[in-house]
């Protein structure tokens, strides 16, 4: 590749696609290690947490990532949902679980909470609820209709820690 130096003496190499020649692009590119990879995908989660809509979230992340670290693989996630052909988010995703976080009541949440328990099964997952202010009536009806709710964190950190067989059918 012919060069040439250019203004100020910095060499140039010619383009043979633009027909010009032009200042060498070197790149270097850190390689990071499996640890540091590791942390920088922890931090991003976190910082994706603290960022979200929901107000319980960033303390439910915290508290899983103390008790459990790096049991979450996903915050807030866009996934594309085949069964119901629509997009949904899933707030938070450890390997066995899919966790939809409710910050009210949870009242008029039945069909989504039930797509999200379809959508889940067909990915290899369980779904559950974390709602701490859940209305007892909410509460039975949704437990009627098969959707796992939990309302205290110690539950939930049990229930992951513990794995689907021991809560889930």
């Amino acid at each position: 590749m012919p060069t040439k130096k250019g203004a100020h003496g910095k060499l140039r190499h010619y383009n043979s696609r633009n027909g010009r020649y032009e200042k060498e692009n070197i790149k270097i590119e850190k390689t990071l290690s499996s640890f540091e990879k590791e942390m920088l995908r922890r931090e991003n989660l976190k910082n994706k947490s603290k960022n979200s809509k929901d107000k319980l979230l960033p303390n439910i992340y915290s508290e899983l990532e103390k008790s459990m670290p790096g049991c979450i693989i996903g915050v807030n996630n866009i996934v594309y949902d085949k069964i119901h052909s629509k997009t949904r988010e899933l707030d938070l995703e450890t390997k066995d679980f899919i966790i939809e976080i409710k910050s009210g009541t949870a009242r008029r949440c039945a069909s989504q909470l039930l797509e999200q328990q379809e959508y889940a099964k067909s990915i290899g997952k369980s779904s559950v609820v974390y709602a701490p202010n859940i209305l007892a009536a909410t509460e039975a009806d949704y437990k009627k209709k098969g959707i796992v709710v939990i309302k205290d964190k110690t539950d939930l950190i049990k229930l992951i820690k513990g794995g689907k067989k021991k809560w889930i059918n």
